[in-house]
């Protein structure tokens, strides 16, 4: 088994290894990052028999223990302060259930604009005291993974931020307004109880592949439209390869991103180039 650990990085995006329950176990208990963050399987992974039938099971615990996290992420969210549940969760539960707020309270904010005027200068001042709460825990005594997690959320926040007064700037009045619709929006649909991930007519689903606690580069304009012209290819049923000179994002505006964009991408027979 540790022969065959040392290879599953090869096979998921930010598997480095599987957690066993000894090191002489075919019992996987779970999934560690590259940044070392550990994150428990639901339910136990027998490693034994035919390697293409057990990393299959691999895989579908991966899913299945992401999207319980999620979910539990979510409710927990719902009743615990902000700065104390950003450390409670693995950092791809925490980026992804934070997007999902920021975009439920910013459509409830804009919508209450007609009988408050106020209400996304409102909305404003409360992403502004976020990001000084996260700040203040990068002033304090993190581990690793913590920092790694509370990075990345600032940058999202931070994007966030700027989207925010973006909306202000412009006069934004209504969730119908391509200011808004063209934003990468979370979603969690309770008919359908998943998160679906939407921008201007696109909606697509969100695919659990286990990102890690990864970092996050700075996101610009020229992010924003690649995800718009991502997002409306795989709306129509094509792909996307990013091309252009190395250093300038391409890997970061589609992969690094807790979405899921990098598996449906690469197994796309069509596909749609955005130079950089």
């Amino acid at each position: 088994m540790q022969a065959i650990n040392k290879h599953i990085k090869k096979c998921f995006d930010n598997i480095n290894r599987l957690d066993l329950a000894d090191p002489r176990s075919v019992m996987v208990t779970g999934m560690i990052s590259g940044e070392e963050e550990k994150v428990p399987f639901l339910k136990e992974v027998t490693a034994k028999g035919e390697i293409e039938s057990w990393l299959n099971d691999v895989q579908k615990q991966m899913y299945d223990s992401l999207f319980r996290y999620m979910k539990n992420g979510k409710q927990d969210y719902e009743t615990k302060d902000r700065k104390e549940w950003v450390l409670l969760h693995p950092g791809q539960i925490v980026s992804s259930v934070c997007q999902i707020y920021w975009c439920s309270q910013s459509e409830a904010y804009i919508s209450n604009i007609w009988d408050n005027p106020n209400s996304l200068f409102d909305w404003q001042n409360v992403n502004y005291f976020q990001l000084e709460q996260l700040t203040d825990h990068i002033r304090s005594g993190l581990n690793s993974i913590q920092h790694k997690i509370i990075s990345s959320l600032i940058t999202l926040d931070v994007h966030g931020r700027d989207i925010i007064d973006k909306l202000v700037a412009e006069n934004v009045q209504s969730i119908q307004d391509f200011n808004w619709l063209q934003q990468l929006r979370y979603y969690w649909d309770d008919q359908v109880d998943d998160i679906l991930v939407k921008q201007v007519n696109a909606v697509l689903n969100y695919g659990y592949e286990y990102m890690g606690a990864t970092s996050r580069l700075v996101i610009t304009n020229l992010t924003d439209r690649c995800w718009m012209t991502i997002t409306g290819a795989l709306n129509i049923k094509l792909g996307a390869a990013p091309a252009g000179p190395a250093g300038t994002g391409k890997t970061e505006s589609t992969k690094v991103t807790p979405f899921f964009f990098i598996a449906m991408i690469v197994f796309q027979s069509k596909r749609t180039f955005i130079f950089f």
